[in-house]
């Protein structure tokens, strides 16, 4: 599910300079979790250009720089194993910081 664009968003122009980030585990008893910090174009559903954030649950990536900041974040989480059903008890969070 993608985090809520904000009611307002920034000007047509704008670039993002870097992405703030925390995400929380998923506590099913899986055996591994990746996380992803992914980006998709403003009027695009499509998720792409992710990169791997599993290392710290929370931080900056500069990865994103440069794109347009009118279009969204998703963080995604693919576990493996498990040995009851992947709930989410907590909420990830993103932080788009740009410029002019």
């Amino acid at each position: 599910m993608p985090f809520v664009v904000p009611s307002s968003v920034p000007r047509n122009g704008a670039a993002v300079t870097s992405v703030n980030y925390t995400w929380s585990s998923y506590n099913n008893g899986s055996t591994s979790e990746i996380v992803e910090l992914c980006y998709s174009p403003q009027y695009s559903s499509t998720i792409g250009n992710c990169v791997d954030i599993s290392a710290a649950q929370s931080g900056t990536s500069t990865a994103h720089a440069g794109y347009n900041a009118r279009g969204q974040f998703w963080i995604r989480h693919t576990i493996f194993g498990g040995n009851h059903p992947a709930i989410s008890t907590s909420s990830d969070h993103v932080t788009v910081n740009y410029s002019y």
